[in-house]
């Protein structure tokens, strides 16, 4: 039980209450029980199957373990039957657990069935609260468009959509007492009763005003689900999740809220509604930026809030970035960036790549990271989710997860992932829908276990390959600390805040090298390339004939024939199809070296003289950045 202290939110309390003290608690010897009280605790109930989930919900949504208008109570399967308790709610809220637990199936068909009350469903995930629907279409036996006249899924975040929720509630309300007007004066005026056609006359009036009056509060009601764009063409944007909605969404939702009435509007009607408010376009820009024309989308998953988040910036330092400074500082400025300027895609066109075991803490990292900025992460483990026809699902996010979906040796996946990261614009198509270009706000982050992840050249700036360590590797009491800090304690609102307050002092289109950075340029060098490397670095030229193995010096004179035999060999063993000609083989390694290789001929046949060691080491470390692999 929780009970609230005057200026410092609500306390765990040892005593039980005194149920019967205030005539609408619960009763003592009913199964249900309130965790926290509120104002209006009968009026918006959130109901969960166990006190411990109802307290950990309190801990993680503070917005609603600081406000009065919700109570927050505990309903067992065993308690179902307790209609005449749940009566007197006038709404039900559900935080749905995932996945679907048969209790929450039984609790949410018991609710439903029990006189079609409003039943919100409110969660962070999406998926999960459409699950709920499925689940009761299925339970139910009844129409998704029946289900949704009684249900409405919210995802919350911050105060800001608690107030929003509240304000959609309150508009709510007063659509419906002007419904209920209105068909009390249609039953008069069409009754035995009203004969007098002076009367009838102010009541076909009254009908009128109240219709105008139910037509604004809809259009008021829309227009806090959805987002009208008027530019070329005119698009309709679900507010919560940011995709594009169908005129037959729009019309069964209509249909549901004025069912009954007669009265005659749809999806044209609310698009030239003067109340109806259109913009220009969809935007993402810093919450502080205001454009009377666009509509700005962004906000963040959470409040931020001046505290400590140490355990997670050691865990950033100690493990994502192995001790390593330099990358330690571009990663939060990497992050802070993200944060500050979503819409500045164009200065933040680094991927980031973390290669690592499984169990070392890549996707705790990422579980953070996204928890800060929810509605705008698109997460896959299947690259081809980004290239496809209709990839409406990558509109207005700025943070792509790709979770060991990408494979470097896939050339065509390679160039056009490239493209994405860099490109200022994207084409974007929703089934059904005309296909436009947008902005493209995507930023990167790869998680594999492969060691070749990356296509990497010389000059490479578009990624920064960091090699999570494994020190924490498996270590559940280490990452529940983590956890617990993150989610109960904190540290996400305090790390937030110090990322918008936090000096970017990087240069980001220059990521650092790191040794990671070097493995997958030696990966992506060419046969003859990678091949030749490894004569410097062994400082000797082998071929095999049958069971003999002939080697020469790296300073003899080398047989021509020798010299392109070694390489078809090496080629074979990395299985290489790509076979360059013996013509042209002594020119690509001259490119390479930045030398020239001197052709000797003599009655034995042609011979190569490779020049000096030190020169070749001393070129191939440049090629290499500051060390050269050997």
């Amino acid at each position: 039980m929780y009970k609230q202290e005057e200026g410092k939110g609500f306390s765990a309390a040892t005593e039980k209450p005194n149920t019967n003290s205030n005539p609408n608690s619960f009763k003592k010897n009913n199964k249900l029980s309130i965790v926290k009280e509120g104002k209006e605790c009968q009026e918006n109930l959130i109901f969960f199957s166990s006190e411990e989930e109802a307290k950990k919900f309190l801990k993680i949504k503070q917005i609603f373990a600081d406000s009065e208008k919700f109570g927050v109570g505990v309903l067992g399967e065993e308690d179902l039957g307790e209609k005449e308790i749940l009566r007197r709610t006038k709404a039900i809220w559900i935080w749905p657990s995932w996945p679907l637990s048969s209790y929450l199936k039984k609790c949410l068909l018991s609710l439903f069935n029990l006189e079609k009350k409003k039943i919100y469903i409110i969660d962070t995930a999406q998926q999960h609260c459409n699950s709920c629907v499925d689940a009761l279409e299925k339970y139910a036996y009844t129409s998704i468009t029946d289900l949704m006249s009684y249900f409405c899924i919210y995802q919350i975040y911050t105060k800001k959509d608690v107030k929003n929720i509240l304000r959609l509630l309150q508009i709510e309300d007063e659509f419906l007492k002007l419904i209920k007007e209105y068909r009390e004066i249609q039953n008069y005026l069409y009754s035995s009763l009203c004969k007098d056609k002076k009367l009838q006359q102010q009541l076909k009036e009254q009908i009128e005003e109240t219709e105008k009056k139910i037509i604004n509060k809809l259009v008021l009601i829309l227009q806090q689900k959805y987002i009208v764009i008027k530019n070329e063409n005119i698009l309709v944007v679900n507010k919560d999740t940011h995709k594009f909605v169908s005129k037959d969404t729009i019309e069964i939702d209509i249909a549901l809220f004025l069912k009954d009435t007669g009265i005659k509007f749809n999806y044209k009607s609310f698009l030239l509604h003067h109340l109806t408010k259109k913009y220009k376009d969809i935007i993402i820009a810093s919450p502080s930026t205001k454009k009377i024309d666009k509509y700005n989308i962004f906000e963040y998953a959470t409040e931020p809030k001046r505290g400590e988040c140490n355990n997670f910036k050691k865990f950033i330092q100690e493990v994502i970035c192995n001790n390593e400074k330099k990358t330690y500082e571009y990663l939060l400025d990497w992050i802070a960036f993200l944060l500050q300027f979503p819409d500045k895609k164009e200065q933040q066109t680094v991927a980031i790549v973390l290669q690592g075991k499984k169990g070392v803490g890549k996707s705790f990292f990422l579980e953070c990271i996204s928890s800060l900025i929810e509605k705008f992460v698109f997460k896959t483990s299947f690259a081809d989710a980004l290239f496809e026809r209709f990839n409406a699902q990558l509109q207005n996010k700025i943070l792509v997860i790709l979770e060991e979906a990408f494979s470097a040796a896939s050339k065509r996946q390679e160039a056009r992932l490239k493209d994405l990261i860099t490109s200022p614009t994207i084409d974007v198509e929703a089934k059904h829908k005309p296909r436009i270009t947008i902005q493209n706000y995507m930023r990167f982050i790869f998680i594999t276990n492969e060691d070749w992840v990356v296509r990497a050249t010389r000059d490479e700036r578009r990624y920064l390959v960091l090699r999570v360590s494994s020190r924490r590797q498996k270590d559940t009491n280490y990452f529940a600390r983590l956890h617990k800090a993150w989610w109960e304690e904190g540290e996400r609102q305090a790390f937030l805040h110090e990322m918008l307050c936090r000096e970017i002092k990087s240069n980001l289109r220059i990521p650092p090298v790191t040794e990671q950075m070097r493995e997958q340029i030696l990966h992506s060098l060419p046969a003859h390339q990678a091949w030749f490397l490894n004569i410097v670095k062994e400082e000797k030229i082998s071929v095999t004939k049958g069971n003999e193995t002939i080697t020469y010096s790296i300073n003899q004179k080398i047989p021509s024939n020798v010299f392109y035999t070694s390489y078809l060999q090496y080629a074979k063993s990395i299985g290489s199809t790509n076979i360059i000609h013996i013509n042209v083989l002594r020119s690509l390694i001259e490119k390479f070296i930045k030398a020239k290789i001197e052709v000797v001929r003599e009655n034995q046949g042609r011979f190569y003289l490779l020049p000096p060691l030190v020169t070749l080491q001393k070129n191939l470390a440049d090629l290499l950045y500051e060390e050269a692999p050997f």
